[in-house]
Formats: structure tokens, sequence, C-alpha cells
């Protein structure tokens, strides 16, 4: 968490200038183009709300952030996120068998009996009396006592019991918890109807978060004001990579790469999170960017652009084909 929130510190400067440089880009479109400042003034617009330190503290106490996601085709929305601490495991593997154990295991189990063979100076014994001389296998398993383990055929309890000297080492993770389920994410167009959906009892991952039940009633739409750090430009992310290696843009990729893989997650996208496991381009790419010491500059210099660029395109497809768009 605070490692996250220092690298957030450093970004914010970069992420203000990059978009006043934007609205001052805007801003001269419209003056070069008055008509184009008549047809925009006649759309209804989403007010810019402010992100006042009072606003902030808001989202501080409950642990929950607004977050914006703006994706190819101008679509820009809102969502929620939410941050908790969850222990993992690695999984346990099972020793392989030796085979030379393992065969004599199979050949116990399959051992003969001892053959008894008839006398030939008794040709004429009846089957009756060779069987009582034999033995009647059929009445001597009648007669036995019955074993109570398997007569009610269950499991030994010491079956269960672990290795005592095994003991599971876990790893605390942060895992993301955003307004979506059965493998939706649910982004809004308007600060209003998040607010709308959340006062509702619609059914979504949030709402088994205490802290959102805390909230959902108190929210109003002047408050779904991200911070300059959690607005996401998944839009540039294919259009910078393919300019290649020196106009990378550090901060939008890792910021692209946070969200896209808290989507991910959200949402299922198991061979999404393929894309961004250890060793894999994209890990490499942010790793290296994040770093930005001699060796990352090393490792980027071995990344093609066409391949990254063509890999961040499957994520924003498949992240995008899994939201549900509201108003």
């Amino acid at each position: 968490m605070a490692k996250r929130a220092a690298n957030r510190a450093q970004q914010q400067q970069t992420a203000q200038n990059r978009r006043k440089a934007l609205a001052d880009k805007a801003a001269a479109v419209l003056i070069d183009e008055p008509e184009a400042l008549s047809e925009l003034a006649d759309e209804p617009t989403e007010p810019s709300y402010e992100r006042t330190p009072e606003v902030a503290q808001f989202w501080e106490s409950a642990g929950i952030e607004p977050i914006e996601i703006a994706l190819p085709g101008g679509k820009v929305g809102f969502t929620l996120r939410h941050y908790r601490t969850a222990m993992f495991y690695p999984p346990v593997v099972e020793p392989e068998p030796d085979p030379g154990a393992l065969d004599a295991e199979l050949d116990a189990d399959f051992e003969l009996p001892e053959t008894v063979q008839v006398p030939d100076d008794e040709p004429n014994r009846s089957k009756k009396h060779r069987g009582e001389k034999l033995g009647n296998p059929q009445k001597d398993t009648a007669d036995a006592p019955a074993d109570p383990a398997e007569e009610n055929n269950e499991p030994d309890s010491a079956d269960f019991v672990g290795d005592p000297d095994t003991e599971l080492v876990g790893e605390e993770r942060e895992e993301a918890v955003l307004l979506a389920g059965d493998g939706e994410l649910h982004l809004f167009r308007t600060a209003r109807g998040l607010v709308a959906f959340a006062a509702s009892n619609a059914a979504h991952d949030l709402a088994d978060i205490e802290a959102f039940q805390q909230i959902k009633q108190k929210l109003r739409p002047e408050l779904i004001a991200p911070a300059d750090e959690d607005r996401y430009e998944l839009d540039l992310v294919v259009r910078n990579l393919r300019g290649g290696r020196d106009v990378w843009d550090a901060e939008l990729l890792v910021s692209a790469a946070e969200v896209a893989r808290d989507a991910a997650y959200a949402c299922g996208l198991a061979e999404t999170l393929e894309v961004f496991a250890v060793g894999s381009p994209l890990d490499i790419l942010d790793d290296a960017l994040r770093d930005s010491g001699f060796w990352a500059r090393r490792r980027l210099r071995r990344l093609k652009p066409e391949q990254v660029a063509l890999a961040w395109r499957g994520v924003i497809g498949k992240v995008a084909g899994a939201i549900h768009w509201h108003d």
C-alpha cells in the first residue's frame, strides 16, 4: 500500500501536466473553430467536480476510491474500487512416488495363495471331504468377525493429519474489488448514474464490503471526483507504444497496467491475467518502466514495439468486452 502511494505521488505531477496540455490544445481548437464551440454548447455535459480536501477525506476514510477509465472510441466511465488484503498460499505439490516401491506394493496386493495339492493315494476322496481338508473360503469368511472400519467404509482420521514438519507459508497480497459481477465491470458515463446504482440493491462484488454499505446512502454526484492518479487512459496506450521506445510514457503505461489487471481480476479474465504473468513482455515492460535504471533501459531495448503494442491491444479489447455501460 505504501509503495503504491509513493508511486502515485511521483506520477501525479506528470499527469497534471499532461492533462493541462490536452486542455490547452482543446481550447486552441475551439478558438480556431468557433462553430465547434456552439455544437458543444448544445450537448448536455457532466459537471467537472473538484477534488477538494473534503472529498479526498471522505474517500480516504471509506477505503474506497472512484476511478475514471477512458477507452478507445471516446468512451469514458466511472466506477468504484476497493483494495483488500488476502493471504495467498502456494499450491501443495505432492512428492513423486517411487516406482520401485509402487511395484512392490502392487506385487503384494496381487500375491497368490499357496497351492494345496490332493495326494495321489486318495483319488476317491469326495469334494465334500476335500472341502473340509482344504477349508471352505466362503464358510471361513462368513464365520470371521467383521472389521468395523471395513463395515462402515469410512476413511481413517489419520488420513487427514498432515505432516507436522510441513508449514504452509502464506504471502499477503492486495486484491482489487470493483463494481463488478458475473464477469462484467460496471462503468457509468455520469456521476449521477453511478450514485443511483450504488444506492440501489443491485448485486455486485462491492456489496459484500462493509465500508461500501456504510457510504452507499451518503454518496452524492459531486463526490465522484477521482484523483489524478486514479484516472486511466487506456485509449492512449497503443498509440503511445507504436511511437517507439523514445516516446513511451512510463506513467501512462504503468497506470494502465494497474487498472487492466484489476479489471481482469474482477471480471475473471484468466487469459488477460496470463498476459501480465511474470516474464511476459508486458511484465518486463512494466518492471522496466518502474525501474528506469541502466538495466531497465537494456531490457526495454530487447522489447519489440510491435509485439507489446499487439499484446496491449488484445488486453484492451478483452477489458472493453467485459464492460457493462450505464447511462
